[in-house]
């Protein structure tokens, strides 16, 4: 029997075919039998086609397209038995699926371990059929691994914590991530350097190492290199690059002579999602995780490069890359925030917006937020926390560890630090006690207060952290504050969120407060209500509300991020 997979967003089921469903010798067969003798490259290339298929927003809709372009050699038997399969769970309407990127990972994995020299283009129909079998034998050993909970929800807080668990370890493998925001941040970065005199040097030296004289031309590069390929409804799964600085960064990524893993959240492919053919062809393993890595690798080069060159920041030698990632890490993300905001806010007139930086520089020096934004009455105070969430608390399957994860990074740290909520109340305090009277003169006393926090891992877009952070800040705000009732309730946004909801306020699409304040009006008045169907609204991200806005879909297109690139190409 197949796992039922809970789409934690929908509280719609999608089930998984698995091996079990087709044939009764899981227990004495293994992926060494199956794929024993089969081509190396052979695999990959096949695996990482079907996979690519899936990087899309809507993949659920391709899956049975995906088991037709992968079943060609089954016998007629068993794939009549997947047919019976899919139209079964049709009609008790759930989704069907086959392809998913935690199954092609565990056989990425297994081929890297028993790599062979065979020959691309030399597998025989009884090796594919077989390829389809380990494929479904992979499926069954995640769906046999699976945590699967009472699904009886009472309460919306148990609904969260029996959801949470359940998603983490799977999230990255199951969240489409849209390439197009690597590109601004990449832009963004190469722009922070020319503002800063030990960046421009290196950036001056990363030019030299790929040829190159202007930045532009590296971005043109990786534009001309991606997007023509990288595109649905035919994604690509493999690149012929003839640009070096490409190349350079593509064999940052490769998995190839890698030390492999034997851990759940397969890092090393994470962390090398693309597999080097020849000398300038490759081949995409993960796109998700190739996605997360196409800024990364620029800065990963640049850290190689500085520590060869023996460079120095503000005087001091930079020894390894761990030491530039977290100077970057301290001088970047703030900067890239800074331009998301004021490129769209600042030319409304309707709304003041001020930085950390501006604020300290006006008088406010201690206790300064990231971000104060004000439009009339309504003030919006930002807190960026650029925060990881570890494989450990990903993989942990105990809401009790997930909730301690949030509240040393979001609420107050292991020595009692104040973090995130925590600081926003003691900005509002101050606000409150006359701090901006020389910077931003309006009535406090009929101010409302918006928590905004903005974020960088993605896995905090998950159902249930913002419901449950907003439920530390109200307790915060009850002791610290004589008016909590002037304190909206807490809206985590993810960094890239930020800039696609920044972009649409430019075109005019949508405007800031009021796609805050429907937000919240929508989680609101679901959490309220008692019908366990109602719980995922009531705890649904900004980032999910934001993907589902009709409005808001003109500015994410392709179209829409070719006219955003040419703007920064052309200055």
């Amino acid at each position: 029997m197949s796992w039922n997979n809970p789409n934690f967003w929908t509280m719609s089921t999608m089930v998984f075919l698995g091996y079990r469903d087709l044939y009764e010798d899981f227990d004495t067969t293994n992926l060494g039998d199956l794929l024993a003798g089969a081509p190396s490259i052979d695999i990959l290339n096949s695996i990482s086609f079907i996979n690519a298929q899936i990087h899309h927003p809507n993949h659920v809709k391709f899956q049975e397209k995906l088991f037709e372009m992968f079943s060609g050699y089954v016998p007629k038997p068993e794939f009549n038995k997947a047919i019976r399969f899919i139209r079964d769970n049709k009609a008790r309407g759930t989704y069907f699926g086959i392809v998913n990127n935690y199954s092609s990972c565990i056989i990425y994995r297994w081929v890297m371990e028993n790599l062979n020299e065979q020959p691309e283009g030399s597998i025989i129909p009884a090796q594919e059929y077989n390829l389809f079998k380990a494929y479904l034998y992979a499926n069954q050993i995640w769906i046999d691994r699976q945590y699967i909970p009472d699904f009886d929800f009472d309460s919306i807080d148990v609904y969260i914590r029996n959801i949470l668990p359940i998603a983490l370890p799977y999230n990255e493998f199951a969240v489409f991530k849209d390439f197009r925001y690597q590109y601004y941040r990449a832009s963004e970065f190469f722009k922070f350097c020319l503002d800063d005199e030990d960046f421009e040097r290196y950036l001056n030296l990363f030019l030299a190492e790929n040829g190159l004289t202007r930045w532009e031309e590296y971005i043109n590069q990786l534009i001309s290199s991606y997007i023509r390929d990288l595109k649905p409804p035919r994604t690509t799964h493999r690149l012929k690059v003839t640009e070096e600085g490409v190349r350079t960064m593509l064999d940052n990524l490769a998995v190839n002579n890698r030390k492999i893993l034997n851990e759940p959240d397969f890092l090393e492919l994470r962390s090398y999602p693309i597999y080097k053919l020849s000398d300038d062809e490759y081949i995409f393993l993960n796109l998700n995780f190739f996605v997360d890595k196409v800024f990364n690798a620029i800065q990963f080069q640049f850290a190689q490069l500085l520590v060869s060159n023996n460079e120095t920041y503000r005087g001091k030698l930079i020894k390894n890359a761990i030491q530039f990632f977290g100077i970057l890490g301290q001088a970047f993300p703030e900067r890239y925030l800074n331009h998301v905001l004021y490129s769209s806010l600042s030319e409304n007139n309707d709304y003041v917006i001020y930085s950390e930086k501006d604020l300290i520089q006006r008088g406010w020096v201690e206790g300064t937020p990231d971000f104060y934004i004000r439009y009339k009455t309504k003030v919006f105070i930002v807190e960026l926390k650029n925060v990881l969430m570890s494989a450990k608390v990903k993989h942990s399957n105990d809401f009790d560890i997930i909730q301690a994860h949030l509240k040393e990074k979001f609420v107050s740290d292991k020595n009692g630090k104040d973090e995130g909520v925590s600081q926003i109340v003691n900005s509002i305090n101050s606000i409150k006690d006359g701090v901006m009277i020389d910077i931003d003169q309006f009535d406090t006393a009929s101010a409302t207060y918006y928590p905004i926090i903005v974020y960088t891992d993605f896995n905090h877009s998950l159902p249930g952290v913002n419901y449950n952070l907003n439920q530390e800040l109200r307790q915060v705000a009850e002791e610290r504050t004589e008016a909590p009732h002037k304190i909206k309730d807490l809206v985590l946004i993810h960094i890239d969120d930020l800039t696609h909801l920044m972009d649409c306020m430019r075109a005019k699409k949508v405007d800031f407060r009021r796609t805050i304040n429907d937000y919240l009006s929508y989680v609101q008045s679901n959490s309220k209500k008692t019908r366990a169907v109602y719980y995922r609204e009531g705890t649904t991200s900004f980032s999910y509300y934001l993907k589902g806005l009709e409005k808001a879909k003109p500015c994410f297109s392709l179209d829409a991020f070719i006219q955003k690139i040419e703007e920064i190409l052309n200055g």
